[in-house]
């Protein structure tokens, strides 16, 4: 399955140029933004923050390949900045507002050398969309401006350079962070690393050159050259931590939205993100298979490394100039094929391992990553009912479906007998690692809230709003909700 498209010409033509192709992509993305973002409990306040425009004035090169973007896909440039603001600022504003978190991108980047080959992996989140891997494109750029620039990206949105390769020799990935802090006045991510990838020649002109930028929300940026040699740094606003490393031999090396600092407060996001690191960390260290095959297996075994919006899985080999990845509906599994492309010969490209036959554990996988984006998109009753399905299906590692399954039902129920039912079912649910625990115990607080109410007075009623404000998050394994006592 070729997914990788060749633009060639000024910048500003291939801009123009890849708008046309992509004019319906943008569409169905931004009826999608409308459902999740407009058609939510978001207020008009926090609306004009998500699309208020930045601080500073645009580079010129970057105000450019927007405009032809735009004219490209038949709307006007401001429309298309503020799709670009959404998602970029979501980190930030989806702490407050958890149905944003269908935007964030994911968070996890893993490397290792094996034999003479650096090989990064990328997973890329995107919950909301129903065509799962088929979301994705990738371009390599051949202008004067880019020279040679390959860049993966979600068809609809070009511009939002997620992971790449530069013609210096080396990777480039972005990931979110946990972000406190919104500098009004900064720049925007996708801004920072456009002319930040134009203006360098290498991977230590980019470490450089970032020091001239401030950016609005802290974000992640991971480079990695074909020596091994690699930084990962945290961006947000005028402050730059930066790690230096270097990948040996047999070394594995995974990155996901820890910041690097240590922070005093372990948020459910982060205590996920340490158990999926050790859980495929560990599979890689023991294997030398290919990484897309080691990721579907480890996402076997809870913590998961994958989530239900992993629909974009990349492995971009640094030495041989090839790009694997997984091209299918939904969330790839262990019997997905993989997809090889040569990057010096773009008409090269070849099946590296033919799809299997799906078995029930794959099928119930698949089904809760469809009800994750149903339940992005505002169809909560079917996603309530594929998450159903998806758990009759799954075999193994289903503990912290089923503790998410009870909060779900608690959104819903009002008899005080189903009530008493569901909280028992919950009792019993043998959890075993720490997120399983901390997952579980938060959702008992919930039910036993409402079991301990009498009467009919106000408490009861403020309590059954947040109760419908509960917002299951299965992809992150975790449950937001205004107050949780």
């Amino acid at each position: 399955m070729k997914n990788l498209l060749t633009l060639k010409g000024s910048l500003k033509d291939c801009a123009y140029e890849l708008g046309i192709r992509e004019r319906e992509d943008f569409k169905e993305v931004r009826q999608k933004l409308i459902q999740i973002v407009y058609g939510s409990e978001l207020n008009r306040s926090l609306h004009s923050l998500l699309i208020k425009p930045t601080g500073t004035d645009m580079g010129d090169l970057y105000s450019q390949f927007i405009s032809a973007y735009a004219e490209g896909l038949g709307v006007k440039k401001q429309v298309f900045l503020e799709t670009i603001y959404l998602y970029s600022r979501s980190a930030h504003y989806a702490q407050i507002y958890p149905n944003l978190k269908a935007l964030i991108p994911g968070c996890l980047t893993l490397i290792r050398r094996k034999h003479h080959d650096i090989e990064q992996l990328r997973v890329i989140d995107y919950s909301a969309s129903a065509h799962g891997g088929e979301s994705f494109q990738q371009i390599h750029w051949d202008t004067p401006e880019t020279k040679s620039l390959l860049t993966i990206s979600i068809k609809g949105l070009a511009p939002l350079f997620l992971f790449g390769l530069h013609h210096g020799g080396f990777s480039f990935s972005l990931q979110h962070k946990i972000s406190p802090h919104f500098l009004a006045t900064g720049k925007d991510i996708f801004e920072i690393n456009f002319s930040n990838l134009i203006e360098s020649v290498d991977l230590t002109d980019y470490r450089k050159n970032l020091k001239k930028y401030q950016s609005q929300s802290k974000w992640g940026i991971i480079l990695v050259d074909h020596q091994g040699e690699g930084c990962h740094m945290d961006i947000s606003g005028p402050s730059i931590d930066t790690e230096t490393f270097f990948i040996s031999d047999h070394e594995v090396r995974i990155i996901t939205n820890r910041p690097i600092l240590a922070e005093t407060e372990h948020s459910p996001q982060l205590l996920y993100c340490l158990q999926r690191e050790k859980s495929l960390k560990t599979a890689v260290e023991n294997s030398s298979d290919h990484l897309l095959i080691l990721l579907s297996k480890s996402s076997h075994h809870q913590p998961s490394s994958l989530t239900a919006s992993s629909f974009g899985q990349f492995v971009l080999h640094l030495n041989s100039g090839h790009l694997d990845y997984r091209h299918t509906k939904g969330l790839p599994t262990a019997n997905d094929a993989i997809y090889s492309q040569n990057l010096a010969n773009v008409d090269e490209y070849s099946i590296k391992f033919p799809q299997g036959t799906y078995s029930e554990n794959e099928m119930g996988l698949k089904l809760i990553s469809d009800a994750q984006a149903k339940f992005d998109l505002g169809d909560h009753e079917s996603a309530y009912h594929l998450l159903q399905i998806g758990l009759t299906n799954l075999k193994e590692s289903k503990i912290s479906y089923e503790i998410l399954l009870c909060a779900w039902e608690l959104k819903y129920l009002l008899n005080k007998n189903e009530l008493n039912e569901i909280y028992q079912k919950l009792r019993l649910i043998s959890a075993t690692t720490e997120l399983e625990i901390e997952l579980k115990k938060k959702v008992l607080v919930l039910f036993q809230e409402r079991l301990n109410l009498e009467g009919e007075g106000s408490k009861k009623v403020s309590t059954m709003v947040e109760c419908k404000l509960i917002y299951p998050r299965i992809d992150c394994m975790d449950i937001f909700v205004p107050k949780i006592i």
